[in-house]
This record gives C-alpha cells, sequence and structure tokens, in this order.
C-alpha cells in the first residue's frame, strides 16, 4: 500500500494493517530524518528523534482526535522530541567531562603555550552566533505548525516542493502559499531583533 493519507488509508492504518503501516513509517522515516538535520542535529540526533517520535506516537496514536490527521500528530510529536534532544544536548555540552574540556583547550595551543593561528579568542562573535541561533529558533518555534512544517520541509532542499504538497495533503498553490507566510514571518520576526526595517 502507497502512503496517502485519506480515510481509508487511516482507518487500515487503525486496524493495524501492516502494508499501511509500513507504508506510513517508511515515507515518514526519511521525511523526519531530513527534517531533524535541517533543525541542526547530527545524523545520530536526527535518528534518536525519530525513533523516539515513532514510539511517542505508537503509544498514543488511538487517542488522536478523528479531525486529525495522522501526519499531523506525527510532525507535532516529531518537533516535541526535536526541542527535548536539544535540551539534552544543551544540559550536555553545559556539563561536559573535564577530559573533553582540556582537549578542546590543548587544540587551541601551539607546543609553545601560545594561540594557534586563528584560533585566538571569540568571545564576542561565539555570543551573537549563539545568540542569533537561539533567536532564530524562537522565531521558528513561534510560527503556526503548519508554516513551521512547511518552512521545515522545504529547508532540507532535497525534495521537489511538488512532492512536498503531498506530504501535507495540500495543493502545491496552498503548500506555496503556506510557505511565503512562513518565510514574511520568519523575516519579520528577525527583523524585529536586528532593529530593522
Amino acid at each position: 500500500m502507497k502512503f496517502h493519507e485519506d480515510n481509508k488509508f487511516r482507518a487500515a492504518f487503525l486496524a493495524d494493517d501492516p502494508s499501511a503501516v509500513n507504508a506510513f513509517v517508511g515515507h515518514f522515516v526519511t521525511v523526519l530524518g531530513k527534517m531533524g538535520h535541517a533543525q541542526g542535529l547530527s545524523r545520530e540526533e536526527s535518528e534518536d528523534a525519530v525513533q523516539e517520535c515513532f514510539s511517542v506516537f505508537f503509544k498514543k496514536v488511538n487517542d488522536i482526535r478523528p479531525d486529525v490527521k495522522l501526519s499531523t500528530f506525527l510532525f507535532g510529536v516529531f518537533l516535541n522530541s526535536v526541542r527535548e534532544t536539544r535540551r539534552k544536548r544543551g544540559r550536555h555540552e553545559s556539563h561536559g567531562d573535564l577530559a573533553s574540556i582540556e582537549t578542546l583547550i590543548d587544540q587551541q595551543y601551539d607546543d609553545k603555550g601560545h594561540w594557534k593561528p586563528g584560533v585566538g579568542p571569540k568571545p564576542i562573535e561565539n555570543v551573537l552566533k549563539q545568540e542569533e541561533s537561539r533567536h532564530l529558533e524562537n522565531c521558528l518555534e513561534g510560527l503556526p505548525e503548519k508554516h513551521k512544517t512547511a518552512i521545515l520541509l522545504t529547508l532540507q532542499g532535497e525534495e521537489d516542493p511538488k512532492d512536498l504538497c503531498h506530504i501535507r495533503d495540500v495543493s502545491y498553490a496552498n503548500f506555496r502559499q503556506l510557505l511565503s507566510r512562513a518565510r514574511n514571518a520568519l523575516r519579520l520576526c528577525l527583523e524585529n531583533y536586528v532593529g530593522e526595517p
């Protein structure tokens, strides 16, 4: 069975039809993996987030309201998995073991104890990059779910936008409108941050 989310597919999926379940999982493992990578996760982190997403999804699948698409619910669960992965990464990075910190410090100096060329401390640039990245993430998180999904699917850049509209089960024109609104909202959010029109 090929994945196309309609009432017939949903009924087969909820009845645990193996072909429907395999079509759904097979389709979205790749899509979610690419979305995780577009969100800045490493390959391993992305795979872990996808696995966690499907684990939660299958536990809650029978609780999904009939008016909510399976794919929409899956995307919501995945974005929560990505958020949790980032939170864990931040906690791990801020409390990393001393040996890895020592290794990083040693890599910045030559044998005489001087800074290696081009490595010296750049605290202002590092803080600005982190702040810009956090603001971009906040802007992205502030988007409505349908706009956020459209922009994330597009950021992965490996699929034709005409194919992406089928993932969201919308027309190509509607998908382009969602994407345009998402880009505009991000632009406005970032302009407010920078303070420029």
